[in-house]
């Protein structure tokens, strides 16, 4: 879908508009402009973003003439099509039925999986490995003790992500890392960027099952240095499960509450990993249905490392995007292929990704609007490591390419070209890291760099400063969309950024601490907006400014006789500046504090888990949510069979959507689980 309102090309009166050959799409009849007659409304040119704009073209069709005049503009990119062959649930189907000859060759169900190769994938702030800005990390065993079975899930309980669930359970999230925007993340799987170039409400697509992660790692604040556009507020690195030489069989199943009923298999050995999960919920009122099938594979052998995600969703996109337009319906399909290897100081990685996504913004109406695009990314990286005078530096090139073919935008490319590298020296007492990215895109060379310093402080204490620059790309809905509710602009600017942060940590045998402070500037903010009191679309502009200053503190540790206990926080101040007399929908109404609190058991074959999830979003009262875990575990077979009992939002208080509209309510499953 695209963002804040679904991409497409909006036909008025009949017309096909500037896109010769596309057929006239019927106007809904509740799309009117309140400020006039029906009759007037039909033969009303766009709606001007500023305020008290009586004639003329936009400041948007100002721009675009500007921009012909000077013979910018982007070029139409014929896209190479593709289909998948291979449904989802074949793909499961497969797996299954290959869990037998898995567990005739099974040895010692009971040992270990011993990794092939010894590549491993991390952020750190630092592409050299420096552990000197501090991630949040949940581990496969973390995860597994909370009330959750999907990966997207698991980043409610970083205070720092600041999750906001459109459809639950992997439907549809926006990730606002650190008050940052749902555009304004990275998302890496295994090294890889899978962020979707269309919008950033599809950022967590394509995750692999939750059987086949990790661990799940967070890095706060700017990172475009290191990783690229798109590490504005942070980095979310999904990494997944390296397969080992000993065969391992694990297979889950649950059933919940209003229809929810997952199952999921995995299988692993001889250097090869696959996992598949199916998932139906009938959701909790009506047009908020999803069914989906996840798969992911993964190879490894030595130096070479290759794995492949597939996704098969549909779901009810109830005000999802729009008020005006709520009971919207959304299917996405595709996946991605990634490969890396590596030998000596040399490393080599790409991938491909590809996305189709099929919206309709009225199921009881299609005839009104319905889209369709597909997203292709490619991308290519080359590293080496060695020695600069006085210390350690890598030094790397990075390609990236991303296309959309739509039949409401049209077909659009761009494509970038990075030179980037890292240095580290110690000065005294002090890690000093200091990295440079210099990017071209459209002609223009621009350089980002980062410079972070840390020390230890005795006490098994460490203290890190860093400073940074970050930016990002308009996604193609902020460039291109012409829907119902929101209008694209081809000039938008790139997004920029600068932050600072300071930090102190603490990492012993049985408790962790941590506390940063940090601030952001970032300028040239895109955002929808239109007059105020004013109804109709919103119009795309890079209109804010915005300032944000926060407090992240994590706390762990043991209370013995198997309780342990957590507790994390993030509290943040905003201040963003947009035009008087414009509405905004999205800058400046993210997270004000979040907080998660954790009580665990564990004892033999009995754990137990009480978590309590707190956060206040701008200009909205505080929301509060309970969940727990009951889980018993006992020999089968020589395996371990666990009867898991869950639930979440156990107090039973939805979140209101920004369109008024409540979440999902209490949700309470029973799942067996089958593992080594």
């Amino acid at each position: 879908m695209g963002g804040r309102g679904k991409t497409g090309s909006w036909r008025r009166g009949g017309s096909s508009g500037d896109r010769p050959g596309l057929p006239a799409v019927p106007r809904p009849p509740c799309f009117l402009d309140a400020t006039g007659p029906p009759e007037q409304n039909a033969r009303r040119s766009r709606p001007s973003a500023k305020a008290g704009h009586q004639g003329g073209p936009s400041l948007m069709e100002e721009r675009r003439m500007k921009k012909r005049r000077s013979g910018g503009g982007t070029r139409p990119a014929q896209l190479r099509r593709f289909g998948w062959r291979v449904s989802g649930l074949a793909l499961a189907v497969l797996l299954i039925l290959l869990a037998p000859g898995a567990l005739a060759q099974e040895e010692s169900a009971a040992a270990p999986a011993e990794a092939i190769g010894s590549t491993e994938v991390t952020v750190t702030g630092s592409l050299l490995g420096l552990g000197l800005r501090p991630t949040s990390t949940l581990t496969r065993e973390d995860t597994a003790a909370l009330a959750v079975f999907d990966p997207v899930s698991s980043l409610l309980y970083f205070p720092s992500a600041g999750l906001y669930q459109r459809s639950p359970f992997g439907g549809q999230a926006d990730l606002n890392l650190l008050g940052a925007t749902f555009e304004q993340a990275l998302l890496l799987v295994d090294g890889f960027p899978i962020t979707d170039p269309q919008t950033g409400h599809h950022l967590l697509e394509f995750l692999p099952p939750a059987e086949a992660i990790e661990r799940v790692e967070v890095l706060k604040g700017p990172a475009s240095a290191a990783y690229g556009p798109g590490a504005f507020g942070g980095v979310v690195q999904v990494v997944t499960r390296r397969p080992g030489r000993e065969p391992v069989f694990q297979a889950g199943a649950l059933r919940g509450r209003r229809g929810l009923s997952r199952g999921s298999v995995l299988l692993s050995g001889g250097g090869f990993l696959g996992a598949a999960s199916l998932l139906s919920d009938s959701g909790y009122a009506p047009d908020t249905e999803q069914n989906r099938a996840d798969l992911f594979a993964r190879f490894s052998l030595g130096g070479l490392d290759l794995s492949a995600g597939y996704q098969d969703k549909r779901f009810g996109a109830w005000q999802a995007y729009s008020d005006q337009f709520p009971d919207g319906w959304e299917a996405i399909r595709g996946g991605y292929l990634r490969g890396a290897y590596s030998r000596g100081a040399w490393e080599v990685a790409a991938g491909i990704r590809r996305k189709r996504d099929h919206f309709i913004l009225d199921r009881a109406h299609p005839e009104w609007y319905e889209a369709t695009h597909t997203t292709e990314g490619y991308w290519g990286r080359a590293t080496v490591r060695g020695s600069v005078p006085g210390g350690a530096g890598l030094f790397g090139f990075e390609a990236a390419a991303d296309r959309i073919s739509s039949d409401r935008l049209g077909a659009h490319g761009r494509k970038r070209g990075d030179a980037f590298g890292e240095g580290s020296w110690g000065i005294g007492p002090w890690t000093v890291l200091a990295g440079l990215r210099m990017e071209s895109l459209g002609g223009t060379l621009r350089g980002t760099p980062h410079l972070t310093a840390g020390r230890g402080l005795g006490g098994g204490w460490r203290a890190h400063v860093s400073a940074g620059r970050a930016y990002r790309l308009p996604s193609f809905t902020e460039l291109y969309t012409q829907s119902p509710a929101t209008l694209g602009d081809e000039a938008l600017r790139n997004e920029s950024a600068w932050g600072f942060e300071a930090g102190l940590e603490r990492e012993g045998d049985s408790s962790k601490a941590s506390l940063m402070a940090f601030y952001r500037q970032g300028r040239d903010l895109v955002d929808f907006v239109r007059p105020e009191g004013r109804h109709g679309p919103l119009q795309a502009e890079n209109i804010a400014e915005q300032d944000v200053a926060g407090i992240c503190a994590e706390l762990s540790g043991s209370l013995g006789r198997g309780w342990a206990w957590s507790f994390a926080t993030t509290l943040l101040q905003q201040e963003a500046r947009i035009p008087p007399g414009l509405e905004s929908r999205y800058v400046g109404s993210q997270l004000r504090h979040h907080e998660v609190a954790g009580l665990t058991y564990r004892v033999e074959n009995l754990e137990a888990g009480l978590f309590v999830r707190a956060w206040q979003r701008a200009n909205r009262t505080g929301h509060a949510e309970v969940d727990a875990r009951l889980a018993y575990s006992w020999p089968a077979a020589g395996r371990r069979l666990t009867l898991e009992i869950e639930g979440r939002n156990l107090n039973d208080r939805p979140e209101r959507n920004f369109f008024g509209g409540t979440g999902r309510g209490r949700t309470v499953w029973v799942g067996m689980v089958l593992s080594p």
